[in-house]
């Protein structure tokens, strides 16, 4: 089984009212970043990535780890 491909999904969920944060600052949305792995044997896992912001991890997840994964893959076979 080899990993094929490694993406985020980016979810952002506007808030009724603002949140108070530190530094007297107001966030209006939450957000997530769900990172999925797939393989050639059509299994897929989701994962949540945990980081500053969700485009911070997706750029992690995108530039560092993604190219790794693929190249080395060899779970198992």
């Amino acid at each position: 089984m080899e990993i094929t491909d490694v993406r985020t999904i980016e979810v952002r969920v506007e808030l009724d009212d603002p949140l108070g944060v530190s530094r007297d600052r107001e966030l209006d949305a939450r957000g997530a970043a769900f990172v999925v792995v797939e393989t050639d044997a059509g299994v897929t896992g989701v994962g949540e990535g945990v980081g500053p912001e969700p485009y911070i991890v997706e750029r992690i997840v995108e530039e560092k780890y993604a190219p790794r994964l693929i190249a080395t893959s060899r779970c198992g076979t």
